[in-house]
């Protein structure tokens, strides 16, 4: 039935049909590690009217030079073609600037091992995944917060755990408040050296 599909796909996208608007399918593939040079990509791409090959290792931040080259030739109902979403971006974030660029030139996006293919613009689906984003984000932030108060609990605000605890620090306070208090014989008592100890004395702890 796929087969039947793409026959029929390719004699549309080619004019068979007098009347009805040419649609060109722009094939993208990527060399990774499991298919260094795209064999599996290709095969699966047959039909496409041309097939950009790109060798670019994909960073976080960027989109590669072939991708954006692609996109930008495509002309409003054109599709890209690609056999897995990841050949298009390493992080949800560039995804989406991919997916934004290809509603910008009013081009489909068909996915190979999305069958059946859900019928969701780029445009929309860019927001969809900005929105799953947005919400690692506020979990990542809520979770920073969480741990930040914690640390403050303890007697610390992020770096390394002290080695005493809220208690001893203000056990070792009082007893450097003494008159004639020795830094290094308190430091001693408390197993912590006579730096340490003024550095718990700069502390202020509740």
């Amino acid at each position: 039935m796929r087969a039947a599909f793409d026959q029929f796909a390719i004699k549309y996208t080619k004019g068979t049909f007098p009347g009805i608007p040419t649609i060109v399918r722009i094939g993208y593939a990527r060399a990774t590690r499991d298919d260094p040079e795209m064999k599996e990509q290709l095969f699966h791409l047959q039909g496409c009217d041309s097939i950009h090959t790109d060798y670019e290792t994909l960073a976080s931040g960027r989109i590669s030079d072939t991708l954006m080259r692609c996109i930008e030739g495509l002309k409003p109902g054109d599709e890209l073609r690609v056999t897995r979403i990841e050949r298009l971006a390493c992080t949800l974030a560039d995804l989406t600037d991919v997916l934004t660029g290809l509603d910008q030139q009013g081009a489909h996006l068909q996915i190979g091992d999305w069958w059946p293919a859900p019928d969701i613009p780029p445009g929309a689906l860019a927001a969809i995944i900005q929105r799953l984003i947005d919400f690692e984000s506020a979990h990542r932030s809520e979770q920073t917060q969480i741990g930040v108060a914690a640390a403050r609990a303890e007697g610390r605000i992020g770096g390394r755990r002290h080695k005493l605890k809220a208690e001893q620090i203000k056990q070792l306070q009082s007893a450097m408040a003494e008159p004639g208090a020795d830094p290094v014989a308190v430091g001693q008592r408390f197993g912590v050296g006579r730096a340490t100890v003024y550095k718990y004395l700069r502390m202020v702890v509740e």
